[in-house]
């Protein structure tokens, strides 16, 4: 999280500014976070053995945990094709940068604009219920399950009218696909 809070300061963007680097600034962001998250999972080392709660293979919590894991994933699918993939990684802000065109945001609602300026995780639900959805909740996923959601509600700052917004999109997106 550290990384991930750094490289979004005014300090670390004004310095890709003044090096005439900011439209990659976004790409970069996002690949050492990736990096980070990959070291971290890869390294990642269990305390101990001690369990809040622990289900049987053959229970119908294993079902119901996979159910809502599916669920979720489905959720986050359906996320992603209603945000600008290619200007979420920071590859749009690049290829506008090399076509000297205005930023990709220039070109978007100011509500869009609006909406944007502050949501970070468009996937937040979906991702709390995917680290709580457990049938083995261990105490270092629990620090996770309890650290993971403060941090994103801290630095999201979404509101009602962001969820207003949201939700029109959706229908509009829902309403097209059914007339095709």
């Amino acid at each position: 999280a550290l990384q991930h809070s750094v490289l979004a300061t005014d300090f670390v963007k004004n310095i890709f500014e003044r090096c005439g680097l900011e439209s990659t600034q976004r790409a970069v962001y996002v690949a050492s976070t990736s990096a980070v998250l990959q070291v971290v999972i890869r390294k990642w080392q269990p305390i101990g053995f001690w369990y809040l709660w622990d289900s049987s293979p053959s229970s119908g919590v294993q079902h119901a945990v996979m159910a809502l894991h599916l669920l979720s994933w489905f959720s986050i699918a359906c996320s992603s094709l209603a945000l600008d993939y290619p200007e979420l990684l920071g590859m749009k802000q690049i290829y506008y940068s090399l076509r000297n065109l205005d930023s990709p945001m220039d070109y978007k609602s100011p509500t869009v604009r609006r909406l944007y300026s502050h949501c970070r995780h468009p996937i937040l639900l979906p991702l709390l219920v995917l680290v709580w959805a457990t049938p083995c909740m261990s105490v270092d996923r629990l620090v996770l399950a309890i650290g993971l959601p403060l941090y994103l509600l801290a630095r999201s700052g979404l509101d009602w009218e962001d969820a207003s917004y949201v939700h029109e999109q959706f229908l509009r997106k829902q309403m097209k696909l059914n007339c095709q």
